[in-house]
């Protein structure tokens, strides 16, 4: 059976049936044949999106089979919300991204890849173990929301990434190694609820950071020896009261405290000459005369309800707005 470079395999439904697909066209599914079966372990460049996919049910077909060991695995490959358990034919993928797949407890062996960038295994209840893959010298995007699992994040303190998202890792309560980690510039540590100290944060080059929804957290002074600090989004973060010593954050041009009912002064927040943007959306307590003004250069957002659920979207980039419940 000849396969044609531009055409792709999609694997649907959950009798895991196949379908020849060509890039502008959907049609009616059909059974995986033998001769589908070959085609597929023969190919060199195979798009595989499982994400309806549990199980593989055609017997002395293993998904191993389905994926080549190929250096032209293509990227990014999906394979979120599978059964997959072993990894070992996926090391020379780039982008890779296994989210939901609670089968997955080892990805030690992706440390060794010479070819990682990004990795995304949110919500991989199953995995609790990180210390390998942060030994992959290529890997710069490490996203591991909803990560339960995941206790214990020291090995972080000598990695190479610089995009690291922990959304959603209640377990999470020592960030020590963050500090340390040297390439590390983008953080989210949203929803962590265990955090109640960032201050190992002070010693990194972290520039965009987000603490949303960080409901236990109670002091965020450290954050002004912060220098290279530029986007800092804290929305929801009921416990915090004073932002006084953000005013040494001499580099910091975005700052979102909507939801943050504990703050009464942003005055010294005037201090900032770099603040361009300051979102104080749903903070009740903050009286007009305790409120920046905006300016030529300050954009002072100060909503008293919440955006309507149709004006919201997700951003492109850290700069989009609005933002006010971004999640990364």
């Amino acid at each position: 059976m000849d396969v044609d470079t531009d055409t792709h395999y999609k694997m649907v439904d959950s009798t895991f049936a196949a379908t020849l697909l060509p890039k502008k066209y959907i049609e009616p599914s059909i059974p995986l044949s033998t001769d589908v079966i070959r085609a597929l372990k023969s190919r060199m460049k195979l798009t595989v999106d499982c994400r309806a996919a549990y199980e593989l049910p055609l017997k002395g077909v293993k998904r191993g089979d389905l994926i080549t060991h190929s250096h032209q695995l293509p990227s990014p490959l999906d394979l979120s919300m599978t059964y997959i358990s072993d990894v070992a034919t996926l090391i020379y993928v780039s982008d890779l991204r296994l989210c939901f797949c609670h089968s997955l407890r080892d990805i030690s062996v992706l440390g060794d890849s010479p070819t990682l960038r990004e990795l995304n295994i949110s919500y991989c209840y199953s995995i609790k173990d990180i210390s390998a893959i942060c030994k992959c010298k290529t890997l710069t995007t490490l996203i591991l929301e909803g990560c339960t699992g995941i206790i214990n994040i020291s090995s972080l303190k000598d990695s190479y990434v610089e995009k690291l998202y922990l959304s959603g890792c209640t377990n999470i309560v020592d960030i020590t190694a963050l500090g340390q980690c040297q390439t590390l510039r983008t953080l989210s540590l949203t929803s962590c609820a265990s955090i109640t100290d960032v201050s190992a944060l002070r010693d990194g080059y972290v520039e965009i950071l987000f603490l949303n929804n960080c409901k236990e957290l109670r002091d965020i002074s450290a954050l002004g020896d912060l220098h290279t600090l530029i986007d800092l989004r804290m929305a929801g973060c009921i416990g915090i009261t004073d932002v006084s010593a953000l005013r040494t954050c001499n580099s910091l041009a975005k700052l979102d405290i909507s939801r943050c009912s504990g703050i009464t002064d942003v005055l010294p927040l005037g201090e900032i000459s770099t603040l361009r943007i300051l979102n104080v959306t749903l903070c009740s307590n903050i009286k007009p005369k305790n409120m920046l003004k905006p300016s030529s250069t300050l954009t002072v957002i100060a909503q008293h309800t919440a955006p309507s659920i149709n004006t919201l979207r997700a951003p492109s980039t850290p700069w989009s707005i609005p933002s006010v419940y971004s999640h990364n």
